[in-house]
């Protein structure tokens, strides 16, 4: 057991050091239009790792099996537009491959 949760701590810290990998990144298309700061607009990649950790604290009971469970996704996501309407409709258009 102390060796699963030593591995998954380890495993955690990875995913958290890189989990702004690419994420509000600068989009520069061409030497001519104006970089902007602003993370969602149209054409901008996103990069993102999750990561997370499940361990069972009974480990007493007969009736029920030990689970443990270690999950890590990748995401990759596409802006398809700027950002439109306003007030709780307010969004953009992404295309999000995940693994």
């Amino acid at each position: 057991m102390f060796k699963s949760l030593r591995f998954a701590i380890v495993l955690l810290l990875i995913i958290a050091s890189a989990g702004s990998l690419r994420a509000g990144e600068r989009s520069y298309k061409d030497s001519k239009t104006i970089a902007s700061d602003f993370p969602f607009e149209k054409g901008d990649w996103e990069v993102q790792t999750l990561g997370g950790a499940y361990f069972g604290i009974e480990t007493t009971s007969a009736k029920r099996p030990d689970i443990n469970d270690v999950d890590l996704n990748l995401r990759a996501g596409l802006m398809l537009s700027g950002i439109k309407y306003s007030g709780f409709l307010r969004g953009n258009y992404e295309v999000l491959l995940e693994i």
